[in-house]
């Protein structure tokens, strides 16, 4: 049952790859859209591709870890094992540590973000 439901998984993330694909090729055959984003249009169709593939793949690592955890931990209650118990919430344990990672890369960017605007603020 496990390959059956990460298979399922697995089948909606390519269809945001598939999403990206078509939405990079429809910005890029029309140019009122592609006038539209202004910088943002110089990065192409592949961009927008590569935009949409980069995001399938961070969400799928805690969609996976959490599909893992619920797995298991239904296995660990209907047969009452403490070992099946323990590697489910290790699953659970690793999602979180995915997202505080994830949140102290954000921050990081953040304070990049705010010293580079004080110091061009200054510079003006």
């Amino acid at each position: 049952m496990d390959k059956i439901l990460s298979h399922t998984w697995i089948h909606r993330y390519w269809v945001i790859v598939l999403v990206g694909i078509v939405m990079g090729m429809f910005i890029s055959s029309n140019p009122a859209i592609s006038s539209q984003l202004g910088a943002l249009s110089n990065i192409g169709t592949i961009g927008i591709i590569l935009y949409f593939v980069v995001i399938a793949g961070v969400m799928y690592y805690p969609a996976y870890g959490l599909l893992k955890y619920s797995t298991g931990m239904k296995i660990a209650m209907n047969t009452n094992s403490k070992q099946k118990f323990n590697e489910a919430v290790n699953y659970l344990k690793n999602v979180f540590k995915f997202y505080g990672i994830i949140a102290i890369i954000f921050l990081g960017l953040y304070g990049v973000i705010i010293i580079i605007s004080v110091f061009a603020a200054m510079g003006k």
